[in-house]
C-alpha cells in the first residue's frame, strides 16, 4: 500500500521531540495486517517510507515515530488496505 502522511518533521531528535516543518511522507508499506483482526489491527507496523521531499527512507528509529505519533492516520491506511477501502 502506497499514501502519504504530513508529518511534523523533528529538530532535535530526544524523547520530547521539538518540531520544526512539516513534510510529505510518502510510499507507506504496512505490515502485520490481519482481516480476522478488523476493526482492531492491532498488529500493524510501518515496514517501509520515504521522505517525498528529498526520496530518501525512512530509519528506523523514524518509522517507529511514525507510528507512535500518527498511530490514528496509520490505522486508517491499514484498515483501508484490509477491507480494499
Amino acid at each position: 500500500m502506497s499514501d502519504k502522511i504530513t508529518v511534523l518533521c523533528c529538530l532535535v531528535e530526544s524523547e520530547e521531540p521539538q518540531f520544526k516543518e512539516r513534510e510529505e511522507v510518502t510510499d507507506i508499506v504496512l505490515g502485520g495486517i490481519d482481516r480476522q483482526d478488523l476493526p482492531d489491527l492491532c498488529d500493524v507496523f510501518v515496514e517501509s517510507a520515504v521522505w517525498e521531499k528529498t526520496g530518501e527512507d525512512l530509519t528506523e528509529e523514524q518509522l517507529e515515530q511514525l507510528l507512535g505519533y500518527y498511530e490514528c492516520e496509520i490505522h486508517e491506511l491499514a484498515y483501508r488496505q484490509a477491507t480494499g477501502g
